[in-house]
């Protein structure tokens, strides 16, 4: 009788629950109109769009919103400081420009001596490897991702076929449009990098 194994699905950490992004005063005017007894918990909620239970939790403890700040508390659990991230990615380019990349455990190796030479508190599992986890890498390099690029590469396209259908269009049978696009010095995209 043949062993079947089942394969493992790859580890992937759940993602909390996304926190509501709510102005300062908005918030706050909810908060005036729950305690001013204009509006309940859930009316306030609902026009305001905040969350009914964290208005819950300000007005159930009473607490002064002045004092407060509404920004998100993931922070906290932020290994390396944003100029810090900035750093250590511009260094990553740098050397990446000079043909000196390096590889996904050099980074990770990287980021660990980067993180003690800071006298940052890492995790256990970085000081037993010695370099930094998969989950850390995966976090930081997303961090780093732009869509700017993609936009243009969607902008280059669009003027690239746009371009080929007004070839196609000017020329009546296929011989007649290759003649023109070789006449054509520069097509629509190369134009579009030398600008």
């Amino acid at each position: 009788m043949r062993t079947v194994y089942k394969k493992k699905a790859p580890c992937q950490l759940k993602r909390p629950a996304r926190q509501a992004n709510i102005s300062p005063d908005v918030f706050q005017r909810a908060l005036d109109d729950i305690r001013n007894k204009v509006k309940s918990v859930r009316q306030a909620a609902a026009d305001y769009n905040s969350p009914k239970s964290t208005l819950f939790g300000y007005v159930k403890s009473k607490r002064v919103p002045g004092n407060q700040t509404y920004s998100s508390k993931f922070v906290s659990r932020q290994l390396f400081t944003d100029c810090e991230e900035k750093a250590l990615a511009e260094y990553l380019i740098t050397a990446a420009n000079m043909h000196y990349g390096l590889n996904i455990n050099q980074v990770k190796e990287l980021a660990y001596n980067y993180a003690v030479a800071n006298s940052k508190k890492v995790p256990d599992n970085w000081w037993v490897n010695g370099r930094a986890s998969k989950d850390w890498l995966k976090g930081f390099l997303q961090s780093l991702i732009q869509p700017l690029f993609t936009i243009l590469m969607k902008l280059g396209f669009k003027q690239f076929t746009d371009q080929a259908k007004l070839l196609q269009r000017k020329a009546e049978n296929k011989s007649d449009a290759l003649r023109l696009a070789k006449k054509e010095k520069r097509s629509s995209f190369v134009q579009l990098l030398m600008q």
